[in-house]
């Protein structure tokens, strides 16, 4: 904006001395007022003198900064593009103002013009140039819209595709570039099997092992600096997540988690969040390590503080995760947050409306916004427990649809949420926990037991009796009965 402005204001300057304009009024330019007016909330107008003008979109634009919810993805984009169309008609009008100003203090024309020295570079070029500059961006906006609005499965699809692409490129040129093809293939190879293990809903100590060798073929990697900067920032981000899928393993088994393990996968987090890498993995970036950080802080350091300083980075910069975090805080008021039910829902909603961007996020915070609108009875115009959960399963379809994953974001520990909520309206439907079964694989042993029990097939002592031959923690059963509210029906 700045460098249109100065051409402009440099040809239109010079036409202005040469035909002595600039000796007859010291009024406001014009240019200036249209600059400032695009570049600020309306300061153009102050310089004009339009004070009651200016300050009401002043007041006007801070309240859509601050007082609407923060929104991502197409809607964000069209947001934006509304404001910055605003801003536009702002300096239009800034323009005539300051024209009209000029012209009264020039007043009548004289009968006899000041010969002027014609510019040998005609108007129309500055101009059209101008006109070329702000219409390609309006056109770059729109793209980014279209992009937007037709994302879905099939761009889901063709993004996972494009990134494996890149890592079998990158799999040449580091193998070209080495002369061994074998450390090359066992790096990509390593964050491959990450990525597919993170995906996991339920992991076992097979995914113990296998992500400690991946950890393991990373380090040595990193070890020999032989990285490209693109390759270090690669291994530092899956070589913390890794170790953040070791712990959180281990913390699913009822064992300890290693402590050095997680110290140095927020070493490699910090490392990533330092460099704010743009690599050909675009997960590898510095909200989502500022994400994981976070959790490896709250979950395995027990450092609640230090969670919290990681997150609120991320979350203002719309990071989906770190925002739901934000939003459960304000339900529990964790590590000292304020408590403000309202303040998650909107929250919660920012999540939901980022879709499938992040996985399972939206639908997760779908899911909480039913239960935190049922169990609070705080209600935003609209809200209402069971449209929640539609509009969460719209999001899981997709992602089932994608991935080939029938119980993808955990879906059937979302429809025994959704029994127990239909359940409190008095409707029973058995239906749903058929459903929630037939989408559970061997990966579970403890849910298949709840929904024996909440469909009345079993009792509570054969209940108890399942989830001690599944030889699984009893501590994560009983988490799951107090979620389910067992103790209550």
């Amino acid at each position: 904006m700045l460098w249109v402005f100065s051409f402009l204001d440099a040809y239109f300057t010079a036409t202005e001395i040469n035909s002595a304009q600039d000796v007859q009024v010291d009024a406001q330019n014009p240019r200036v007022a249209v600059t400032l007016n695009l570049l600020t909330a309306g300061f153009g107008y102050f310089y004009l003198g339009e004070r009651a003008k200016g300050m009401a979109f002043f007041v006007g634009t801070q309240i859509v900064r601050f007082g609407v919810p923060r929104m991502t993805g197409y809607k964000g984009g069209l947001v934006t593009v509304v404001l910055v169309a605003v801003q536009v008609m702002m300096g239009v009008d800034a323009y005539f103002i300051a024209r009209r100003q000029l012209k009264e203090a020039l007043g009548p024309a004289p009968e006899q013009p000041v010969p002027i020295t014609t510019s040998r570079v005609p108007a129309f070029l500055p101009i059209g140039l101008a006109c070329m500059i702000g219409a390609g961006l309006f056109m770059a906006m729109i793209v980014g819209l279209a992009i937007q609005a037709a994302r879905g499965t099939n761009g889901q699809a063709a993004s996972n595709l494009a990134v494996q692409n890149r890592l079998q490129s990158r799999r040449g040129v580091i193998s070209s570039q080495s002369g061994s093809v074998r450390p090359a293939t066992d790096f990509l190879s390593a964050v491959e099997e990450i990525r597919k293990v993170e995906r996991k809903t339920h992991r076992t100590k097979d995914d113990l092992q296998d992500s400690k060798r991946d950890a393991q073929l990373i380090a040595s990697e990193l070890q020999k600096q032989k990285l490209t900067p693109d390759d270090a920032a690669v291994a530092h981000f899956y070589k913390g997540l890794s170790l953040n899928l070791i712990n959180s393993i281990h913390d699913h088994e009822g064992e300890a988690v290693e402590m050095d393990a997680a110290r140095e996968a927020i070493s490699d987090f910090d490392s990533v969040i330092a460099d704010n890498p743009h690599t050909y993995i675009p997960a590898v970036n510095a909200s989502n390590a500022e994400y994981f950080a976070g959790s490896v802080a709250r979950n395995q350091l027990s450092s609640i503080s230090l969670a919290y300083k990681y997150w609120e980075k991320c979350a203002w910069q719309g990071h989906a995760g770190c925002l739901n975090f934000l939003a459960n805080s304000r339900i529990t008021g964790d590590g000292g947050q304020k408590v403000d039910v309202n303040e998650a829902l909107d929250l919660q909603t920012m999540v939901f409306n980022t879709g499938i961007t992040y996985r399972c996020a939206g639908a997760s915070s779908a899911m909480s916004i039913a239960k935190v609108v049922h169990f609070t009875g705080v209600r935003r115009a609209g809200d209402d427990e069971l449209e929640w959960v539609k509009q969460s399963y719209s999001l899981m379809d997709k992602l089932e649809a994608a991935e080939t994953n029938k119980n993808v974001c955990d879906r059937a520990h979302a429809e025994v949420e959704e029994f127990l909520l239909r359940l409190s309206r008095g409707q029973h439907k058995p239906d749903i926990l058929r459903d929630a079964a037939a989408r559970l694989g061997g990966e579970s042993p403890t849910l298949p037991a709840v929904i024996q029990r909440l469909s009345g097939s079993t009792s509570d002592d054969e209940f108890e009796a399942q989830v001690q031959s599944a030889q699984r923690n009893r501590i994560a059963a009983q988490r799951i009965l107090m979620r389910c509210g067992m103790r209550t029906l």
